[in-house]
């Protein structure tokens, strides 16, 4: 959607649905990190001013519930191991009048002594890189982090987010605004903006006089290699469409830790249980009408005898390969394609187990 001119906005589906996959995710996520780290931040990059127009949650209000059901959690759990002892959560929102409800919003609610709350009335690229020259002074590495970068438009530095994500316990989530980028990349006067989103100007090379599929493929293909090449080792997108079916924008995610993966995988999955990982405003699944009704199985089976056909793999290096480089997740392997497969002799195994159509660790299969 275009920037809104009003302080508080209409809450769209596929909105709705972005912030299901943001919710999902951090529920997962909080637990994860604060397991191991005793201080961990969450930064959202244009976080609007908290709320819509029938008081639905932003994402700021989102996060911040989160990080609190967490931390309840803690609280209620007697354990030996270290607690975490503070979860930053920056609110950056260029708009003032937002930036204003969004505090009045955040004052009103009771939070958790561990949350340390900063709402920040500027742009996502200078307070990023304020942060990023104060570390570099105090020699100070960025505390793990979750970084949401959502904005209206597609005037964002690839550079900046690679100096974010240099810090090796950094994950993101770009909202990468394809609707407009698609319209306006071979418009005159876009060269030095498209330079920077992209990072260098291997956009140029693209060949767009294709089909509005192709097209679409190229583009986001490109951006995607370039987080691969220098943020992210492991990098999902999720497309989201419009009311007319044509697609608004994608949401790209980048992780270095297979565990990350594994749980925005997960989140993407309770939006899209087709696994097309796609939303479309034109079959709302949150109005009932799911836009994929189950994972297309046999298309994984496909990928799984392309990769191991005619040769010898453990359960884990299975595993591994469809997750890191199959939309599906690891859960879809061993009864839905394993046991049929081992049932219509198409695999063996060859190692002992307890029992038949089960596939443990360290179980080693050859696939004919």
């Amino acid at each position: 959607m275009s920037q809104p001119e009003t302080t508080l906005w209409e809450l769209e589906p596929h909105t709705e649905a972005k912030h299901i996959i943001l919710r999902n995710y951090l529920r997962a996520w909080f637990p994860i990190m604060g397991q191991y780290n005793s201080r961990i931040l969450f930064l959202d990059g244009y976080s609007g001013p908290g709320q819509y127009d029938n008081g639905e949650d932003g994402s700021p209000i989102i996060a911040i519930k989160e990080a609190m059901q967490y931390l309840d959690s803690c609280d209620k759990r007697i354990s030996n191991k270290p607690e975490i002892a503070e979860i930053v959560m920056i609110f950056i929102e260029e708009n003032t009048e937002r930036a204003i409800h969004l505090q009045e919003r955040i004052d009103s609610m009771e939070i958790h002594k561990k949350i340390n709350v900063q709402v920040v009335n500027s742009n996502f690229e200078d307070t990023a890189n304020d942060i990023l020259q104060e570390l570099e002074k105090s020699k100070a590495q960025l505390a793990p982090a979750f970084l949401f970068v959502d904005p209206f438009g597609y005037n964002l530095s690839f550079e900046l987010i690679q100096k974010l994500m240099d810090n090796p316990k950094c994950e993101v989530f770009i909202n990468f605004m394809y609707e407009f980028i698609n319209r306006f990349i071979r418009r005159i006067g876009q060269e030095a903006v498209m330079t920077k989103l992209f990072g260098n100007e291997d956009w140029k090379q693209l060949d767009l006089d294709c089909q509005p599929e192709e097209r679409r493929e190229l583009i986001h293909g490109l951006y995607q290699q370039q987080l691969i090449d220098n943020t992210a080792k492991y990098v999902r997108s999720f497309e989201m469409k419009g009311k007319r079916n044509s697609t608004k924008y994608f949401l790209f995610y980048g992780t270095n830790h297979k565990k990350g993966l594994l749980k925005m995988k997960d989140a993407m999955w309770s939006v899209d249980t087709g696994g097309t990982y796609t939303f479309s405003d034109a079959t709302n699944p949150l109005q009932g009408v799911l836009f994929g009704n189950e994972p297309n199985y046999e298309y994984l089976k496909d990928l799984l005898l392309l990769e191991f056909k005619g040769k010898t793999a453990t359960i884990e290096e299975i595993e591994d390969y469809v997750l890191c480089s199959t939309p599906f997740r690891t859960t879809h392997i061993k009864l839905p394609i394993l046991k049929p497969m081992e049932q219509n002799q198409e695999l063996r195994i060859l190692t002992d187990r307890k029992r038949r159509w089960t596939y443990p660790a360290g179980t080693i299969i050859e696939i004919f």
